[in-house]
């Protein structure tokens, strides 16, 4: 059985925060691998395996690009969070170094296959998976020693909103690793997705929005990258 939790939403007359927030009261639901999400972990696994190949054959190398994310955050130790689950890929690299992971997904399907795929290699247990809406994080501030987002802000309508929850949420000291697609990894990405005859359409704040916006507030941000992407690294200060 999987077990996930739900932050439930909840909408406060009093605040007029909506029900894209997601706050204190909890529910724990569980998945059975028979459901129609999850038809066995060896099948979950397959499917990575196969995505993983593919996005290879287009010069894009999943793990080598998240161990590249891993590596700029330095040695990994204390509380982790992991913004933005995905598929995972991010999310079993962390699940090797330590045992201390919240990683939060707006999508339950997601959480729910990211949490098969850990189970295949017997890290489910390293990662507690919360569904939550990263720009309303119910989670303690500076309760986090590490933060980690890959590849997720060209997805988010108010990514700034999000780039501030991780600055709270983390620990003053700790670091802040976030990293998207550069300009040549978008185009990549792109093509990908319109050969598998979809579109990939990114919101307006790119990863170079993010590091401007940041200076702003006073911040210092180190880069590094890959071909495809680019890596904020962020040491998060007293004061903010």
């Amino acid at each position: 059985m999987i077990r996930v939790l739900i932050k439930r939403p909840y909408f406060s007359q009093k605040t007029g925060l909506d029900a894209g927030c997601f706050f204190n009261e909890t529910t724990v639901r569980l998945f059975s691998y028979e459901s129609e999400v999850m038809t066995g972990i060896s099948d979950i696994e397959k499917q990575y395996a196969e995505r993983a190949q593919f996005f290879a054959q287009y010069g894009y190398d999943i793990k080598r690009e998240r161990e590249a994310v891993i590596a700029a955050g330095g040695h990994i130790k204390g509380d982790v969070l992991e913004v933005g689950t995905g598929p995972g890929h991010l999310t079993l690299a962390l699940a090797r170094r330590t045992a201390r992971v919240t990683s939060v997904d707006i999508d339950q399907q997601k959480l729910e296959e990211a949490h098969a795929f850990l189970s295949f290699y017997g890290l489910q247990d390293r990662v507690r998976f919360v569904r939550a809406d990263a720009g309303c994080l119910d989670l303690s501030s500076e309760s986090f020693d590490f933060v980690f987002c890959a590849n997720v802000i060209h997805h988010l309508a108010d990514a700034f909103k999000v780039v501030d929850e991780m600055l709270r949420v983390s620990r003053p000291g700790g670091t802040i690793v976030i990293s998207d697609f550069n300009a040549a990894g978008l185009r990549l990405i792109a093509r990908i997705h319109q050969d598998q005859g979809r579109d990939h359409r990114p919101e307006n704040v790119s990863i170079e929005d993010v590091r401007i916006y940041l200076e702003r507030k006073g911040v210092p941000v180190g880069r590094q990258g890959t071909s495809i992407q680019a890596i904020l690294i962020i040491q998060r200060p007293n004061q903010i």
